[in-house]
């Protein structure tokens, strides 16, 4: 062909021009395809025994609950939450201090013998005589 010379129109490829609704179709189809393999594919995760069903609804009680914490009881939470560290602190230098004074030589527990003695684990000391009047 020439420059100047324009095709005919039995020369040109028809091409049509897509439907707008049947691409919406088609794709709503695609969507619909995807989402049910979806749900096969979860159903078939799904528990098959009463004890596995009770436990996933357990698992998400027990989620549910930690989310719907209320603003009211929040306060009292982190004071319950503080109160628990104090007292692991507490306890923790206590257990410290008893292991510090085993070391040293100072037993934390203090035993009475038959004889009315202080026996400690280094040596024993005898009780003053009581003076009756």
């Amino acid at each position: 062909m020439s420059a100047n010379c324009a095709p005919w129109p039995s020369q040109l490829v028809h091409v049509p021009t897509p439907d707008p609704m049947e691409a919406e179709r088609a794709f709503l189809r695609e969507q619909l395809v995807a989402a049910s393999a979806g749900l096969v594919a979860e159903a078939k995760c799904m528990p098959d025994n009463q004890e596995d069903m009770w436990e996933e609804k357990m698992t998400w009680l027990r989620c549910w609950e930690e989310k719907m914490v209320g603003a009211e009881d929040a306060p009292a939470l982190v004071e319950a939450d503080d109160l628990y560290e104090q007292w692991t602190t507490e306890e923790a230098e206590a257990h410290v201090k008893a292991e510090q004074d085993i070391q040293m030589g100072k037993e934390t527990v203090v035993e009475l013998s038959d004889d009315g003695a202080v026996k400690m684990s280094h040596m024993e000391v005898p009780q003053p005589a009581c003076k009756c009047s």
